[in-house]
């Protein structure tokens, strides 16, 4: 993987984190609200799922040899 790469990735995985320390903040009060929450937002609509499936896709070709 590239450092430009690898740099993108980071960054993502970053504003991901901030999104649901967000979410997580508001709805800790409420047992396993936040699961159900990513739960809802991951697989309830068709493009999720499809990007769901292109990310196991993906995670899975990263281990395979070219």
């Amino acid at each position: 993987m590239s450092a430009l790469a690898l740099a993108a990735v980071v960054l993502a995985a970053a504003a991901a984190a901030l999104r649901w320390l967000r979410v997580a903040q508001r709805e800790h009060y409420l047992s396993g609200s936040a699961t159900r929450f990513a739960m809802r937002w991951w697989f309830g609509q068709s493009q999720n799922r499809l990007l769901a499936v292109a990310v196991l896709v993906g995670v899975v070709g990263a281990f395979g040899r070219p």
